[in-house]
């Protein structure tokens, strides 16, 4: 029952929430949630490490799977979630925008110029649903956030190339929205710099400039 997936979760408040919100959304009993959670089988080849000492049996990496696996089952929409998840990792835990989904095709639904597609925040939206990132604020000011153990157990089973992926579209998208004028509007102005620099960050690894992708 419910105190054996506690139990099992090692009462960590970030996987119960996972858990809790893949119990509510499915609609499925708690016996059935510890089946996937004990069972392992996520599907999600491209979230699984090749070293086993990354810790893929931690119970925040294995309810981000299993919420993953749910929401990726839509072919339509599961390079869209890949996309946005990975994304959302390398952008700052205290928030960004928005307002980067309605700039980016690439983390769009559909195929059409994101900037006018009322399903540009598609996926922020069913991640949300899952607990996975949080939205807050009216549409026009929407802020998200991922939690910054959800974020790292992202990236640790991304590869170079897909780190790098993210990282280019967070950073276009961030130049696109970017505003010269910072005094209208500074508390943006500052989300937009603390965001790049958690973009920039990671180009310290020699790894990512052998790429030469960014």
């Amino acid at each position: 029952g419910g105190e054996e997936l506690i139990g099992a979760l090692g009462c960590l408040p970030l996987a119960l929430s996972h858990a809790s919100s893949y119990i509510v959304t499915q609609r499925v009993p708690v016996s059935r949630y510890m089946q996937l959670f004990q069972t392992g089988n996520f599907g999600l080849d491209w979230l699984l490490p090749e070293d086993p000492d990354q810790g893929d049996q931690c119970p925040i990496s294995a309810t981000l799977l299993i919420s993953l696996k749910i929401l990726m089952d839509d072919p339509l929409e599961r390079i869209t979630i890949q996309k946005s998840v990975a994304v959302a990792s390398v952008l700052s835990p205290s928030g960004f925008p928005a307002l980067i989904w309605d700039k980016s095709s690439a983390l769009s639904v559909s195929a059409s110029s994101s900037e006018c597609n009322p399903n540009a925040r598609k996926p922020l939206i069913l991640l949300s649903q899952h607990s996975l990132v949080t939205l807050e604020g009216d549409h026009t000011n929407m802020l998200v956030r991922m939690h910054s153990l959800t974020a790292k157990a992202v990236r640790e089973r991304l590869t170079d190339i897909e780190l790098v992926d993210a990282l280019n579209i967070a950073a276009n998208a961030l130049l696109e929205i970017w505003s010269d004028d910072e005094s209208p509007h500074p508390d943006f102005s500052a989300t937009l710099r603390q965001n790049a620099m958690c973009v920039l960050e990671p180009l310290n690894n020699d790894c990512i400039w052998s790429l030469g992708e960014v």
